[in-house]
């Protein structure tokens, strides 16, 4: 709820009705960014909005409060930049598409473990399973571009993929991709417990 007073006195969001933006365990407050409140085609018109939506997601499922200091969080914008200038990118190594600015990522430097958290709303049908069908290869895009780290790619969903994506889910299962729900009101945690697990020396 802090992070929703500060996202509303910020002015990056306005409260607006229920039939309005989704929502997350707020009911009957939702969030639109003020210059997209009006959903032409019904609520998840797609397109811009559905961008917003996934910006009101992103901020609303963030853990940097949660993780503590143990890792270091990585700047979205500058990521390859801050880890070059650490000495730990191969530049030699070009970046997939959607490997360039992932969503969060936290670096455990000690243990040299990175971990590369990326999230996905939805609320309406589309090629939407799509976008989940490719953590592998990312991961392994990620783990050539730090070949001295040990990365974990780490999906945080939203619910509408637990029904309409459920091979997928299935299939990120068997590569060991961890994947969490938004709606979770303990995923916070339990990513921080994840995380911490995977830091520990073997």
């Amino acid at each position: 709820m802090k992070l929703l007073k500060l996202l509303i006195n910020k002015k990056l969001f306005d409260v607006v009705p229920s039939d309005k933006c989704f929502a997350l365990g707020l009911n009957p407050i939702m969030l639109c960014r003020p210059a997209m409140v009006k959903v032409p085609r019904g609520i998840g018109a797609g397109g811009a909005n559905t961008n917003v939506n996934g910006l009101a997601y992103e901020a609303l499922t963030d853990i940097k409060s949660t993780i503590g200091d143990r890792f270091k969080c990585l700047p979205k914008g500058t990521f390859h930049k801050v880890m070059i200038d650490m000495d730990w990118r191969d530049q030699e190594v070009s970046p997939m598409h959607g490997c360039r600015q992932p969503d969060e990522a936290y670096l455990d430097e000690e243990n040299k473990k990175l971990f590369i958290i990326e999230k996905k709303f939805q609320q309406v049908g589309g090629s939407v399973c799509e976008k989940i069908q490719t953590g592998d290869a990312k991961r392994e895009n990620y783990r050539d571009m730090f070949p001295t780290l040990y990365v974990e790619y780490i999906y945080v969903l939203s619910d509408w993929f637990k029904e309409n994506c459920q091979y997928e889910l299935k299939y990120l299962a068997k590569r060991s991709i961890p994947v969490f729900w938004g709606s979770d009101p303990n995923f916070k945690t339990n990513i921080k417990t994840f995380m911490e697990m995977k830091s520990e020396p073997h």
